[in-house]
């Protein structure tokens, strides 16, 4: 018998002009965890981070933030680009982006 799937359109960033770049990845626990960026002006985009551990009903920072909360990854003021993520066995979780300022510098941050 075929699986059903259901696709939620639980609005996770509704703060930002345009929301693009997604990238999910599903921690060992089965914490969906999602990075994107946002852009709000040319010159000015960020990568930011939310997770869900009820299977995507509700996003939240995961740093004790309520529903509806994110973090905000990068420098708040910068041209971050092509966000990418990684989880690992123990649920650390990697992002890695490209910031195009001045001196095209390709950044990487751990949360565990």
């Amino acid at each position: 018998m075929a699986k059903h799937v259901t696709i939620s359109t639980t609005d996770i960033d509704d703060f930002s002009t345009e929301s693009f770049g997604h990238v999910i990845a599903i921690g060992p626990d089965g914490t969906l965890h999602i990075v994107w960026k946002t852009s709000f002006a040319p010159g000015n985009r960020q990568i930011r981070y939310a997770q869900s551990t009820d299977g995507g009903a509700t996003w939240t920072d995961g740093a004790g933030g309520g529903a509806g909360t994110f973090f905000t990854v990068s420098n708040p003021v910068s041209d971050s680009n092509y966000p990418a993520l990684a989880v690992d066995a123990a649920g650390n979780v990697y992002v890695v982006w490209d910031d195009v300022g001045t001196d095209a510098t390709l950044y990487l941050r751990k949360r565990n």
